[in-house]
């Protein structure tokens, strides 16, 4: 059973083009000679890196449910393939592939089967895995009884490739205090903020499998995984999942990584997704104190996904005009450009007009 409430994270960027590219992607074949081997493994490599390279910006059921599509069609969005380390051998072939995808083509396939998706990447945060046992009382973080962080070292969750990444920090964090008021970390400001000082970051998830733990026998007798979210604006929403089972606890505890690190990346993408059957217009007056501030902004428009393009009207040396089309709500518009430090509020209503600052600019006057 999943229970879950939104993650609204602070900061936010677009995604760069790294992300449509797999890598060290093994395949094998068998033909009736190593070339038929060699196209056969090819071909299933470049499904198997779409289908890898597409999973990042669809939630998890839009995945389960995206039909796999024909190879021409992948073949149009690939930008380049590399072969290494091939083997040949009695009608066998194996490599490893390095696929790169086309990022416009990848949109615009997106945009035609008519699947939500985000391309919003958020700032990393760093993952605290504390285990509590229910059997002991104890809480565990970095001693070697804790086996929730033994299940996520080396994990293929931690990593870059994800639009919410999460990490882990290289070392222990030494302040006992932290053990002994583990339950109040997420009410409590000063607990957090020592944690946010100690490894130098605003953003923080706590995830807290609780369970009682045989370790005799290294059994669980089910596990309840809390994710709780501490930024730097004191966020407390927070993502559960319960797996109300009896069984041996590294499965139980894999199995619940995969589903709270799915719900995480999930609610972020439901956050953060494009609007794509809805497309708006809006003339918007963009405060500016130099050229450099205007470049500056202008870059950023083109980086938020939800902005399809826009028009510069006319520019002075306090304001520039632009008309502007994007997808979804201006509410939703706004959340967008907020992640990016630009403020767009409402002028005068009557007349339809919109103001955009950058929220740096804003502090500064």
């Amino acid at each position: 059973m999943i229970v879950s409430i939104m993650l609204t994270a602070p900061t936010a960027h677009a995604i760069e083009g790294n992300f449509y590219d797999v890598e060290s992607l093994r395949v094998r074949a068998k033909g009736k000679n190593e070339l038929a081997a060699k196209n056969t493994a090819i071909n299933y490599g470049k499904q198997q890196a779409f289908r890898e390279m597409i999973a990042r910006f669809l939630t998890k059921h839009d995945f389960e449910r995206l039909e796999l599509p024909k190879l021409n069609v992948i073949d149009d969005m690939i930008r380049d393939l590399q072969l290494e380390e091939e083997r040949y051998g009695g009608g066998i072939y194996i490599a490893t592939l390095n696929i790169r995808f086309r990022l416009e083509n990848v949109r615009e396939y997106l945009r035609d089967i008519g699947f939500a998706y985000s391309e919003t990447l958020a700032n990393p945060y760093l993952m605290l895995p504390v285990f509590v046992d229910l059997n002991t009382k104890k809480v565990y973080l970095w001693e070697p009884e804790n086996i929730w962080l033994d299940i996520w070292l080396n994990s293929k969750e931690i990593g870059e490739r994800h639009l919410l990444p999460i990490y882990l920090p290289h070392h222990g964090y030494q302040d006992t205090r932290l053990l002994a008021d583990i339950n109040q970390v997420n009410k409590n400001t000063n607990i957090l903020n020592r944690i946010k000082d100690y490894y130098n970051t605003d953003n923080v998830i706590l995830l807290t499998a609780t369970g009682d733990y045989r370790a005799q026998s290294g059994s669980l007798n089910g596990v309840e995984v809390a994710a709780h979210f501490l930024t730097k604006d004191w966020q407390r929403d927070s993502i559960v999942v319960k797996i109300d089972q009896k069984g041996d606890a590294a499965k139980l505890l894999n199995n619940a990584k995969t589903d709270i690190f799915n719900e995480i990346q999930d609610q972020w993408k439901h956050n953060t997704t494009i609007e794509l059957d809805k497309r708006n217009n809006l003339r918007v007056k963009v405060q500016i104190n130099s050229l450099a501030s205007w470049l500056k902004i202008q870059s950023t428009l083109n980086a938020v996904p939800d902005v399809i393009d826009f028009r510069l009207v006319q520019i002075g040396q306090t304001e520039a005009v632009i008309d502007m089309s994007f997808y979804g709500s201006t509410d939703k518009l706004a959340r967008a450009l907020a992640r990016e430090f630009l403020s767009l509020s409402e002028g005068n209503a009557r007349k339809g007009e919109w103001i955009l600052i950058s929220k740096t600019q804003q502090k500064n006057t």
